[in-house]
């Protein structure tokens, strides 16, 4: 019966509405990956209470972006909004990518200039090229070395690209499928890449893989990474912090845990002293790295 019940479920799901497609971007769009949220509010279903409430800021081109909450605070909300997977809702909002707004572009194309891992990264059955240029758009070696920047092709892991995926990919580990979606977004050289931290089944060293594929691979793009453990966006550029639909603070790192009456301080000051001090070192660190860079710089 369960079965039965969940069609019928889905029988009543709304459709989308047409997609707009008054703006039809080339295939450069977007240039930069620059995104601004201008009084976003959203809901799900008309008849519920909104999920973003008058929602403002702007990300910069190639800016590292943490965005943090507690659970049901609008974070995942935000990207579905990106997405347009919800609409903003007609009391007004927009949302702009590269000053073009994203309700001019229809969502086919929206959604294929933004790459997406997603926390729990799921293959179809195939093969590993299948999966990784499904259009069959790239020669062997570009997706060969895009298996090598993810660490697939190492000593520790061989993966070929004739290698047999099973269905939703289970015959390869939660970290791969991870590392799998990393080499697909850089195949598809998005501009802009929408990051959800897998919390659970990765072990630590295919974890470290991950965090430094995403912050190597990507430092041209605009990267947002959904974070459920604050310590891996302590080297963000900035960090958005969601409370209840609205920003409760939008600033980098080393300001937010400075600020002991600030929200993401008493998010962190949760997990007692210890967390304070990893977080702030992990900070004060990363600044340590950007001074000597411009240093090496100039």
């Amino acid at each position: 019966m369960t079965a039965v019940e969940r069609v019928m479920e889905y029988t009543n799901v709304p459709v989308e509405s047409p997609s707009n497609t008054t703006f039809c971007p080339d295939d450069r769009w977007p240039e930069s990956g620059e995104i601004v949220f201008n009084n976003v509010h959203a809901r799900y279903r008309p008849e519920l209470p909104l999920v973003l409430n008058g929602v403002d800021f702007s990300i910069r081109p190639m800016e590292k972006v943490g965005i943090c909450g507690r659970t049901g605070s609008g974070k995942s909300s935000l990207l579905l909004c990106l997405l347009r997977i919800i609409e903003v809702d007609p009391c007004g909002g927009k949302i702009f990518v590269d000053n073009v707004p994203i309700d001019q572009v229809g969502r086919h194309a929206l959604r294929s200039r933004i790459s997406v891992i997603p926390q729990d990264a799921v293959l179809f059955s195939g093969n590993i090229r299948e999966n990784l240029d499904p259009f069959n758009e790239r020669v062997d070696s570009d997706v060969l070395h895009a298996l090598e920047q993810v660490s697939l092709r190492s000593e520790r892991s061989n993966v070929a690209l004739d290698d047999p995926v099973s269905e939703r990919g289970y015959n390869f580990s939660h970290g791969q499928r991870q590392l799998i979606c990393i080499a697909r977004a850089l195949l598809r050289n998005s501009k802009i890449i929408i990051c959800d931290e897998a919390t659970a089944g990765i072990d630590s060293e295919t974890d470290k893989l991950i965090q430094i594929a995403i912050k190597s691979l990507f430092k041209t793009r605009t990267v947002l990474t959904v974070a459920h453990r604050l310590e891996t966006i302590a080297d963000s550029d900035r960090i958005l912090v969601i409370k209840e639909g609205r920003v409760q603070e939008f600033d980098t790192p080393i300001n937010l845990i400075n600020n002991t009456g600030g929200y993401l301080y008493n998010m962190i000051a949760g997990g007692g002293e210890g967390a304070i001090r990893r977080f702030r070192s992990l900070t004060t660190k990363v600044q340590k790295t950007e001074i000597r860079s411009v240093n090496r710089a100039s």
